[in-house]
């Protein structure tokens, strides 16, 4: 060909593609001043093809596809002008792994104008990624390779927030804020090498 002139080389071009569709529906409603609540519906879906992915239940092998449907509700009490509480649920399902149920809780204590309390806990869950479970990404830079062997990620989060708002020098505000917190995740997906300079997803037992 002539000089100066390039040619794209057989096997070395590929287009993948990935569509993701998200919807998502709240409804709020309080039948009491004390009482608001919420359901809520999210339906997830995405969809992969090209030389790049594999998969091989499906037909064809470089087409993959993930689902997740989930519902929740809650419910938030004011029980009084210092205290809020409010809680909730999440079920779901998943078209490759198994959804848990996933509950949260939340309560708020303001026991004066200058002092506040929060207490958090949620139950945590992340299903595998299209990229991560099939994805084949090689080039010269790259080695990364999908790993359909991957486990969905579950956690417990929980915190514990004390706060405590000053008058400093007339209408200034000096605030101090002390937080802790604590994460658990079961099989945290990461990204490993297996070999030098190659890599794949991996998950971590416990983190």
């Amino acid at each position: 060909f002539d000089e100066g002139s390039t040619e794209v080389l057989e096997g070395e071009s590929d287009t993948t593609r990935f569509n993701t569709l998200l919807h998502r529906s709240v409804l709020n409603f309080s039948p009491r001043n004390r009482w608001q609540f919420q359901v809520g519906v999210e339906l997830n879906r995405e969809e992969g093809s090209g030389e790049r992915i594999i998969d091989s239940t499906s037909l064809p092998i470089d087409e993959a596809s993930i689902s997740n449907y989930a519902g929740w509700t809650s419910v938030q009490l004011q029980a009084s002008s210092e205290l809020q509480i409010m809680a909730a649920v999440r079920l779901g399902y998943n078209s490759k792994f198994d959804h848990p149920v996933l509950p949260s809780i939340n309560a708020l204590w303001k026991p004066s104008r200058n002092w506040e309390f929060r207490l958090n806990y949620a139950r945590g869950f992340r299903a595998p990624s299209l990229k991560e479970l099939h994805l084949s990404f090689i080039d010269a830079n790259h080695f990364i390779i999908g790993n359909t062997d991957l486990k969905a990620e579950s956690s417990h989060n929980a915190s514990l927030t004390l706060t405590n708002r000053s008058a400093y020098l007339g209408s200034s505000e000096f605030q101090t804020q002390f937080k802790v917190f604590y994460n658990y995740i079961s099989d945290r997906i990461v990204l490993g090498a297996f070999e030098p300079v190659r890599f794949t997803y991996l998950n971590i037992d416990q983190f």
